[in-house]
């Protein structure tokens, strides 16, 4: 019996860390056009994950100080080569050079271009036919110089550098003839990748509007126009793109041949009350040292999110221009400032997602959460954390410990929440707490007190189910009040409830510690009621702006009222704490997981109020 061989191929070598994926040391990289713009911000990419870079350019003298700087600055090896990509001949040479300099060649990166200057009626011939030499035919010439190398070596890298040009006819401008070079060298990549297969991968990268020498002589009018046809009203900067390139030359996409990646921001975007979309967006840039940015992994759906997207304000925060929603999130850091130090590219982090102005009499006294000034997600005008990437600073990204998952990362959010609540609450041990709701936050709060070692922890909901559930994730009692009477005042009634929970529960004169999580009038009205004198009652549900309050009780009980809003200092680290030793499982409360395509169908599911849905997570964008 003869047996038949297998087609497959081997899988290379690959390394257990990602962040080894992306090492490029030792690794030689040709770039052409890289004087400036895209190639040459791709150039100190690449250079700073350790390749050694030959930069090859056609006119530029500054090329060789470039050269020089990249290897001050990275301690690689750099050198300039001037070559007129649209000579085979030349290409054949400078890449021979390459090779005599630095030993081998592992990737080739064939980015230089020039725009086309009219339309295809009114470009003269000449002009036309040296747009296809350069665009078309010198990265067809880059790809045969080096191709002939990776085949007899056995292994290689082509990338091409092609645009949207080549997905779609741009406008204002009239440009056939780029459009149709650009479309070609898409096809091009795709009929390498096939035809190399054996030996090498092939790429393509197809950037938007991105700030570079081509299009720096266009009209004022005309970069309006682009901007108006972009989500952030801006064109990108060339160093927006390293992280795509870097992927491509780098181990960690030896699964990916054939490739035109298009890289964008994906974003879940609430555009108008009620009227939300996925969009592509321009890759977010690091501006201040201390910035990191991160690539979403996992984001929580709160009730503030649908509280936006249903009614487009809470309180003061109105919703004038869309905004990315989100606030819930992990994920891994890709890019760090130069004054970051406690982070590094690869770490997996939970996202605080607010940033004070740290100079405030309320930040300088500890609670950041009244800054005035507060940069926080998902809060208009300010953009939330369910896109792709997300830029905040390093110091509001705390690490999570090896056995901690991101999506345990992305509930650290409202463990925090539950946090501050206690903080405010006072709560300590051998205390009785009665907690009013039984949702996300109002479990968390419980648990939060059973971890603090409060002595009796009951909470209260109007969904049996969901108190049921309490009693097996941090509640001691649970309570769910009788229905109302027909005709009985709401007030009388509230105040009845407070009775029976105490002659029910034991509670003498009351708990010491009330914390209501609902924002209902019902519960506030009996939470007050219910709570001790001299006692402490917290409200951090949030439901209409305006309740009738009994303000008497609270007054003759000498009740001590607080309010709470997200978290202070020691929230976050205290929260990664509780989920890292086991004393809070938020797993448990996941009920429902969607994709990030399905952003709005999870955003639909919570604004139901489902009682068997609790918390619901979105997956982030894929690399």
């Amino acid at each position: 019996m003869v047996l038949k061989q297998s087609i497959r191929r081997p899988n290379p070598p690959l390394a257990d860390s990602v962040f080894k994926m992306f090492q490029m040391h030792g690794k030689v990289v040709i770039i052409t056009g890289g004087s400036g713009g895209i190639g040459y911000q791709v150039a100190r990419g690449l250079a700073e994950a350790g390749a050694n870079v030959a930069l090859w350019y056609n006119n530029s003298s500054k090329t060789e100080q470039l050269a020089a700087s990249l290897e001050k600055d990275f301690a690689i090896r750099a050198k300039a080569y001037k070559c007129s990509v649209q000579n085979f001949n030349e290409v054949q040479v400078a890449t021979d050079a390459v090779i005599r300099d630095f030993g081998r060649l592992d990737v080739m990166i064939a980015n230089a271009g020039i725009p086309s200057k009219a339309g295809g009626l009114d470009d003269k011939l000449e002009n036309w036919q040296k747009v296809v030499d350069v665009d078309f035919s010198g990265a067809y010439y880059c790809a045969r110089a080096a191709g002939e190398i990776f085949r007899k070596q056995g292994h290689g890298n082509m990338i091409f550098t092609a645009s949207m040009s080549g997905h779609a006819a741009n406008v204002p401008q009239q440009q056939a003839c780029y459009n149709a070079c650009k479309a070609g060298v898409i096809h091009l990549a795709k009929s390498l990748a096939v035809e190399w297969a054996e030996f090498a991968r092939v790429n393509c990268v197809s950037p938007g509007y991105i700030d570079t020498p081509i299009s720096g002589d266009c009209p004022f009018e005309m970069k309006e126009e682009w901007y108006s046809l972009t989500p952030l009203k801006r064109d990108g900067d060339p160093r927006e793109l390293k992280g795509v390139y870097l992927y491509l030359a780098s181990d960690a996409s030896t699964y990916t041949t054939g490739a035109d990646i298009i890289e964008t921001n994906r974003s879940f975007v609430l555009r108008a009350v009620k009227d939300v979309s996925l969009e592509d967006r321009p890759i977010p840039e690091l501006k201040d040292p201390w910035d990191v940015r991160v690539h979403v992994a996992q984001t929580g759906i709160c009730g503030s999110d649908v509280h936006y997207w249903q009614r487009g304000r809470i309180g003061d925060f109105v919703l004038k221009s869309p905004i990315v929603l989100g606030h819930e999130s992990s994920g891994s850091v890709v890019a760090v400032g130069p004054a970051v130090k406690n982070l590094k590219v690869g770490d997996r982090v939970a996202i605080e997602p607010g940033v004070p102005c740290r100079h405030c009499d309320y930040c300088r006294g500890g609670s950041y959460n009244l800054c005035p000034d507060t940069v926080f997600a998902a809060t208009p005008p300010h953009d939330g954390t369910l896109s792709k990437y997300y830029i905040t600073q390093a110091d509001y990204c705390y690490p999570l410990p090896a056995h901690m998952d991101l999506e345990e990362g992305a509930l650290v959010e409202p463990v925090a929440v539950a946090v501050q609540i206690t903080k405010v609450g006072k709560v300590s041990p051998n205390q009785t707490i009665v907690v009013f709701g039984c949702g996300p936050i109002g479990l968390l709060c419980q648990a939060v007190c059973k971890a603090y070692s409060a002595k009796r922890v009951i909470g209260v909901d109007i969904s049996r189910s969901r108190a049921e559930f309490a009693l097996t994730f941090g509640a001691d009692y649970v309570f769910v009040p009788p229905t109302k009477p027909d005709g009985t005042d709401d007030s009388i009634w509230n105040e009845q409830i407070a009775r029976i929970m105490k002659e029910k529960f034991n509670l003498g004169e009351g708990p010491d510690v009330v914390l209501e999580a609902t924002g209902a009038q019902a519960c506030i009205q009996t939470g007050i009621h219910l709570t001790k004198k001299g006692g402490t009652y917290v409200q951090a549900g949030m439901g209409r702006e305006n309740v009738v309050f009994p303000i008497t009780t609270a007054c003759i009980r000498d009740l001590h009222i607080r309010g709470s809003i997200r978290y202070t200092v020691g929230c976050y680290p205290t929260a990664v704490d509780l989920i890292a030793s086991g004393k809070i499982d938020v797993k448990r409360l996941v009920t429902n997981r969607f994709k990030f395509e399905q952003a709005e169908e999870a955003f639909e599911l919570v604004r139901q109020g489902k009682e068997n849905v609790i918390k619901v997570i979105i997956e982030g964008v894929s690399s």
